[in-house]
């Protein structure tokens, strides 16, 4: 769904390609985010786009120092050592200091890792979601919470403090598990109806002409019944769907990308009910795109290469900065 109208116009640019090392991350870790790194500097080699690598650990103020004001930041960030939501406040500063960044923007960011202000605004607009509520109080009244739930901390990355445990069947365990997400995270809890169906995600990538991607489906293969289906084993794209859940997906998808103001590529996540219906549960926006993972599947089912992904990026972000006259002298020269 979806044709990329916004035609290739990429000039010979320098490009810095901006990814995380967390100190907290274990050697495999490391070597995945440096693989796709390298992987991304290669593509844009190939595509006559030179590019430089820049890792960031923790002190993203001293590495933005090192940045030209005429340099566009291929953005990787997606953790700071010791930084809640790392990948907010990178793409803030990168804004503050007036730098063109490929992905969304920093609003976007934290208003999808805002669970329950992002349930909230996708209702408002239409799109089916799991029923919510914000837990602002240790002592508030959950009696009215209809069970089974998932109790999740409400600010934070897709599977932060999320596990077998995270789900719940009856109220004194509901309380015990929003107590124990205030002592760990110090932060509300949120909580919403488990849906125990079908996990689909569906990547989308552009902007102005946006394009639905083969949808995938999370597979939990090889793990107990006994247990809830919330942490996949495998991926299976394309998932195979009726074209009445197809579609609705896809306009879903559509729908939340413009709601949440999402920039050139994201993925929505819905879980599938008993009656076949579909339930928004995440929006992902600058996901995981390396190999293996649910977008790298679906860009990899579309025949879109990596060279090509990556050079959409960058004519994209160069669109931006030119429409909004943030295009430096000697940029894109």
């Amino acid at each position: 769904m979806g044709i990329d109208t916004e035609q290739p116009a990429v000039q010979q640019q320098n490009v810095v390609v901006l990814y995380s090392l967390d100190r907290d991350w274990d050697r495999q870790q490391a070597d995945a985010a440096i693989a796709n790194a390298v992987s991304v500097a290669d593509a844009l080699e190939q595509a006559g786009i030179e590019s430089r690598l820049m890792a960031i650990h923790d002190d993203i103020f001293s590495a933005l120092s090192h940045l030209d004001p005429n340099e566009l930041v291929f953005n990787l960030v997606c953790s700071l050592h010791g930084v809640p939501n790392g990948d907010v406040l990178a793409a803030t500063m990168l804004e503050e200091s007036d730098l063109a960044h490929t992905g969304s923007d920093y609003v976007c960011l934290d208003q999808c890792r805002d669970k329950f202000h992002l349930n909230s605004i996708c209702r408002s607009v239409g799109i089916r979601v799991p029923e919510a509520t914000l837990v602002l109080d240790e002592d508030q009244d959950l009696s009215h919470v209809q069970l089974p739930a998932i109790v999740k901390p409400n600010h934070g990355a897709r599977s932060m403090g999320i596990n077998v445990d995270s789900v719940v069947y009856d109220h004194d365990t509901l309380r015990q598990r929003t107590g124990r997400v205030w002592q760990e995270y110090g932060q509300p809890p949120v909580v919403e109806s488990y849906i125990a169906g079908r996990e689909l995600h569906v990547a989308v990538l552009g902007n102005s002409q946006r394009r639905i991607l083969p949808v995938i489906e999370i597979c939990f293969e090889g793990l107990p019944q006994d247990i809830p289906q919330i942490l996949g084993t495998s991926c299976r794209c394309p998932a195979q769907l009726s074209k009445q859940l197809r579609r609705e997906v896809e306009l879903s998808a559509l729908r939340a990308m413009q709601i949440a103001d999402c920039r050139d590529y994201a993925l929505v996540e819905f879980r599938v009910d008993s009656n076949d219906l579909p339930h928004l549960i995440e929006i992902n926006p600058n996901p995981d795109f390396g190999p293996g993972s649910a977008f790298g599947r679906a860009l990899d089912a579309a025949g879109i290469g990596l060279d090509d992904f990556a050079t959409r990026l960058i004519r994209w972000t160069t669109n931006r900065v030119e429409r909004s006259g943030q295009l430096k002298a000697g940029f894109g020269a």
